[in-house]
């Protein structure tokens, strides 16, 4: 796999500098593909490429440590990563580089199949702007957690976004997404919405 292949896999664990559930980047498999997540305190987030598994058994590695090599590779170098007892082993021919990264084995309980009332499909860049004002409004006070998330409610086909720091108060109405089915009604921090949205390119589903 090229560089820039695992570079875009290892783009979620930006979720973990700000939502710091885990210090660990899960490894693991899906359909003969390597798949690597991050679950933190509030999101739980999967990058699945088009690259060989490492392991048949899923295992922890510093995301941290993982990205900080790959920040110092070419984009377009070849590289392969091989698990060998209790250490992930990234090689490099050209440049010439071996990096090895201790491994943790972890056990994470099988998901719930989510359950929601509705769902809403929006442009991530297009609503990356337009969540802008609402970030910044948005309290950054740990003392009161719910007012550090951006609210949204459907309303006639149409989607209200609200974000309040106890003293201001920002609401947009209309907002016309790409398609939305049955009723919206969440709040999601704001940290991890504006970092999550950004690593899409296209349309996304917020439920």
């Amino acid at each position: 796999m090229l560089v820039r292949e695992l570079r875009s896999g290892c783009a979620i664990w930006s979720l973990a500098e700000i939502d710091t559930g885990s210090p660990l980047l899960i490894v693991d498999q899906s359909d003969g593909r390597l798949k690597l997540s991050f679950e933190g305190f509030h999101t739980l987030v999967d990058s699945v490429i088009d690259a060989p598994p490492v392991a048949t058994a899923q295992f922890g590695v510093s995301g941290k440590a993982l990205r900080g090599v790959l920040s110092l590779l070419p984009e377009e170098a070849e590289i392969a990563l091989t698990r060998v007892r209790n250490e992930l082993i990234l090689s490099c021919s050209a440049p010439r580089v071996t990096s090895r990264f201790r491994v943790q084995s972890i056990s994470v309980p099988a998901r719930d199949e989510v359950q929601c009332d509705g769902e809403v499909v929006v442009c991530a860049p297009e609503f990356a702007d337009c969540l802008a004002p609402f970030a910044a409004i948005a309290s950054r006070s740990l003392s009161q957690m719910v007012l550090t998330g951006i609210n949204f409610t459907s309303a006639k086909g149409r989607l209200i976004i609200k974000a309040c720091d106890g003293s201001a108060r920002a609401v947009v109405l209309p907002y016309s997404p790409r398609a939305m089915t049955g009723a919206i009604s969440v709040t999601i921090p704001v940290a991890d919405l504006t970092i999550a949205i950004a690593l899409f390119s296209g349309d996304v589903t917020i439920r």
